[in-house]
């Protein structure tokens, strides 16, 4: 699936390049050199194809860094080595549409879209950031918690949703775990009903293993 996403990427910095070159207008004919044009398409498919494994083999800065960069080098390639597959032949009888746009306009319209680019790749580094000391800060939490030796579990109504380690050791001896069992399947059933009808008060039960004893 990575593999494929790559592929699309790849394909994609292609369609891109292409279709803007097929919207530029001057006063002239654009002479393409096919050898060139089929290497910058197999350039942006080979670097393309292999960015999107590389940012995805492990949730660690480092390995979305390269997979950047691998995209970067996919871009570059197949844009300079399509730019230099590309030559114009001046011809005045070519008159540019008046729909075009100004180079000025253009330049400030590209301007723009890359300054939103960045921002938006800052804001999506920010929160990519967040996610992941949020995640160090969840399991250090997991951590302290396996290491106390009694039995802790968090409930949602009756079905236990996060358990440590001592309570999995204590209640399940065949080895399952317990989150997102029902809680009353490690209670005796003659006291299922106090637990599942009680609610914030303390009440003392008998603890069923997983194997029924």
């Amino acid at each position: 699936g990575r593999w494929i996403g790559g592929a699309i990427v790849g394909g994609g910095i292609a369609v891109m390049h292409y279709t803007g070159m097929a919207a530029f207008e001057i006063a002239g004919r654009v002479v393409w050199d096919v050898p060139l044009v089929a290497a910058s398409i197999i350039l942006g498919a080979l670097f393309g194809t292999a960015a999107l494994p590389v940012a995805l083999y492990a949730n660690m800065v480092k390995w979305k860094a390269l997979g950047a960069l691998v995209l970067t080098v996919a871009i570059c390639s197949h844009h300079f080595t399509a730019m230099g597959a590309a030559a114009i032949m001046p011809d005045p009888r070519i008159v540019v549409s008046a729909t075009a746009l100004p180079a000025d306009w253009m330049a400030a319209g590209v301007a723009l879209v890359s300054i939103v680019i960045i921002l938006l790749a800052i804001i999506g580094v920010a929160l990519d950031m967040r996610d992941l000391r949020r995640a160090g800060e969840i399991a250090r939490m997991q951590e302290l918690v396996d290491a106390a030796v009694e039995g802790l579990i968090v409930c949602n109504e009756t079905e236990i949703v996060a358990a440590n380690r001592s309570f999995a050791e204590l209640a399940c001896v065949d080895g399952s775990q317990p989150v997102g069992r029902p809680l009353t399947s490690f209670f005796l059933k003659a006291f299922r009903g106090e637990l599942t009808g009680t609610a914030q008060t303390p009440l003392e039960v008998e603890l069923c293993v997983t194997n029924g004893s």
